[in-house]
């Protein structure tokens, strides 16, 4: 006795309707586009007929697309059902990246913000701070060069770039 998916489509005789979810459906008919690629190779063999060439780059292209294209993998969730559940962890294991990313986003961007408030806070104190940073730096070098008067004392780093 034959299930349903397995019974035969209603002949109209200008087309054909298969099935290709159903793996036996999608075996037989992959075997046949095969068998059909292989005589019009053989033939094309023997006749350098254009048709025949046609029909082997039809049926090629046909076969790839049936086999490993993205509506292949599709067509077969259908049927097979670890495929779809792989499918949905990945589209979710992806929603949850996505969540977690605009999470951080928002986070980072709080963090500016609260950054270019600091700034403008102390943008008005910016001169006094130098002016202070100079003379903290001005009454190390005073008191490194009593500490050792026969050396020549520098300070070397960030602090000349931003108080100069």
């Amino acid at each position: 006795m034959q299930d349903d998916e397995d019974a035969l489509p209603p002949a109209n005789f200008r087309s054909l309707s298969v099935n290709i979810a159903n793996s036996r459906a999608r075996g037989s008919l992959l075997g046949e586009l095969d068998a059909a690629r292989c005589f019009a190779s053989e033939r094309l063999r023997y006749e350098n007929d254009v048709f025949f060439s046609d029909f082997v780059t039809s049926v090629d292209a046909v076969l790839e697309a049936a086999r490993s294209s993205m509506d292949a993998e599709f067509v077969r969730m259908k049927e097979i059902y670890r495929l779809r559940d792989n499918l949905e962890e990945q589209v979710n294991r992806f929603a949850r990246t996505i969540a977690s990313m605009h999470l951080r986003k928002k986070a980072h961007e709080k963090k500016i913000s609260d950054l270019h408030d600091e700034l403008k806070r102390l943008e008005p104190h910016k001169e006094e701070l130098v002016k202070q940073t100079r003379g903290v730096r001005d009454a190390c070098l005073v008191e490194l060069k009593k500490m050792f008067p026969e050396r020549v004392v520098s300070i070397v780093g960030d602090i000349n770039k931003f108080v100069e």
